[in-house]
C-alpha cells in the first residue's frame, strides 16, 4: 500500500508543483522502486517458509506411516501437503 500512496502523489505532484526530471521526483520514484523491491522479497520469504513447512509436514508424515506400517513403502507416490496420496504417473 505505500508503495501506491507514494506514486499517487508523486504523480499529483508532477501536475504542476514540479517537472518529472526534478530531484524531489526522482526522490520519490526511488521510494517506489525500494518499497517494490522489499515487497518481492516479503513475498519470496513467505513462499520459501510455506514449501519449508510443506516439505517438513510431508517428511512427518512419512516416518508416522513407515513407523505404522513397519517398512518404507516401495511404490513411487507423491504426496500433497495436506498428507493425500497421488499416484505417480
Amino acid at each position: 500500500m505505500f508503495g501506491i500512496v507514494v506514486m499517487v502523489i508523486e504523480t499529483e505532484l508532477s501536475w504542476g508543483l514540479y517537472s518529472k526530471e526534478s530531484m524531489f521526483s526522482l526522490a520519490l520514484k526511488c521510494l517506489i522502486s525500494l518499497s517494490t523491491i522489499i515487497l518481492l522479497g516479503l513475498i519470496i520469504a513467505y513462499h520459501t517458509r510455506e514449501v519449508q513447512q510443506c516439505v517438513l509436514r510431508m517428511a512427518l508424515g512419512e516416518e508416522k506411516q513407515e513407523a505404522r506400517d513397519g517398512a518404507y513403502p516401495h511404490s513411487m507416490e507423491w504426496r500433497n501437503c495436506e498428507g493425500k496420496r497421488n499416484s505417480a504417473t
